[in-house]
């Protein structure tokens, strides 16, 4: 860390601090504060000190929906908590309604669990009271997940923690110019070591933990996002998407939303036709009978579903080019008869009506762009 930058947010998670109660020298100004909670993260006394930090806490109230860990018993430490049994509610939201009702204060601040506020956020949100009757603050995303990334299962090198024999370096090393190496040193010593005739390797029996964050550089890189792909159980992935779409739907009208809300509505119907939990159909029956309203934008459910089981066959195919070569993918597929992903790549590469140029454009990005001919002339061989 340079001497001129402040510590990260991450320091801060990490410190003990003593509790810090506003309350006690802004008793005017006290607000009451509501979390949800089922389970919390390993930064919840960290998110609470810095709560009770920033907001002159008139009291804590916690829907309990079933906590599964130590986190009301943590809270408990803090002052004035209340914690209120909602472990009979169903949803989330009617766990946030209960706790809304509880609250006596003119104003109230809605918090998650997994929350730290920074220095001067009460003193930020107050000023916009006469603005606003419900608003909110911007966001910095802090990302900690530790999950293997198993790069024993691929032949290329990954830099992070490698040993080496100094003797095989010998004529590997004089090789090396002050170029180009540069987040590639991985991929080129592996080649070169394994060039010179010594022998590269990987070990599955430990690993080392690689952190990526933010940090100082030399050049200007600013984090645009951080996606962390998590598995999920097929009955989870049925709730989070039919709750979704379904509150979505009760709740608001397609004009009371943006456009891409609906279309994350759109989205999620089509997960649960993947999943075998509701069809597009039945989902857009639901809608008819709920509110109407979104009847016309679901019914491009079933063209979005279409499209999704087209770029899936063309997604297949491609592998197979990639594996195989173009004439031996084509040959694979006649053999096991699946003459319908052949006529659908067949009717995409040449422009079929519904769709040919979407498909045309899975068929760039998946790198196999140049198959027209080759499959139709296969599938017009095939027919005799």
């Amino acid at each position: 860390m340079r001497k001129d930058e402040a510590p990260s947010i991450f320091s801060e998670y990490y410190k003990t601090p003593r509790l810090v109660d506003r309350y006690e020298t802004d008793r005017s100004r006290a607000i009451d504060v509501v979390i949800p909670i089922i389970h919390t993260n390993e930064f919840w006394r960290s998110n609470l000190l810095s709560i009770y930090r920033e907001i002159p806490v008139n009291r804590l109230l916690l829907g309990d929906g079933g906590c599964i860990d130590d986190s009301i018993d943590v809270a408990k430490e803090f002052p004035r908590v209340e914690v209120l049994n909602h472990r009979e509610f169903t949803s989330l939201g009617f766990s946030i309604r209960h706790l809304i009702e509880s609250t006596d204060t003119e104003w109230f601040v809605y918090l998650h669990s997994d929350v730290y506020l920074p220095s001067g956020w009460f003193e930020a949100m107050s000023a916009h009271r006469g603005e606003f009757d419900w608003f909110e603050c911007n966001q910095r995303i802090t990302v900690l997940a530790d999950y293997l990334f198993d790069s024993t299962q691929v032949h290329r090198s990954y830099s992070g923690s490698q040993m080496g024999r100094r003797a095989a370096f010998a004529t590997v090393t004089p090789q090396i110019d002050d170029d180009y190496l540069y987040r590639n040193e991985d991929i080129i010593f592996q080649s070169i070591v394994e060039r010179e005739g010594f022998r590269y390797g990987k070990v599955a029996e430990t690993f080392h933990y690689h952190q990526v964050m933010h940090k100082p550089s030399r050049w200007q890189r600013a984090i645009k996002r951080v996606n962390v792909e998590a598995e999920i159980a097929r009955d989870e992935d049925i709730r989070s998407n039919l709750t979704y779409a379904q509150g979505i739907i009760k709740y608001l009208a397609p004009s009371d939303t943006s456009p891409d809300i609906v279309d994350s509505v759109r989205t999620a119907g089509v997960r649960l036709a993947e999943l075998g939990e509701m069809n597009e159909e039945q989902l857009l029956e639901w809608a008819r009978k709920t509110n109407p309203e979104w009847a016309a934008h679901l019914l491009q459910l079933k063209r979005a579903a279409r499209y999704g089981r087209r770029a899936d066959r063309i997604k297949l195919f491609a592998e197979l080019y990639r594996v195989h070569g173009g004439r031996r993918a084509v040959m694979i597929l006649i053999r096991s008869r699946a003459r319908r992903l052949l006529m659908a790549v067949q009717g995409i590469c040449v422009g079929a009506r519904g769709g040919g140029r979407k498909a045309r454009a899975v068929l760039r990005d998946e790198g196999v762009s140049g198959l027209a001919s080759l499959v139709k002339g296969k599938l017009g061989g095939s027919r005799k």
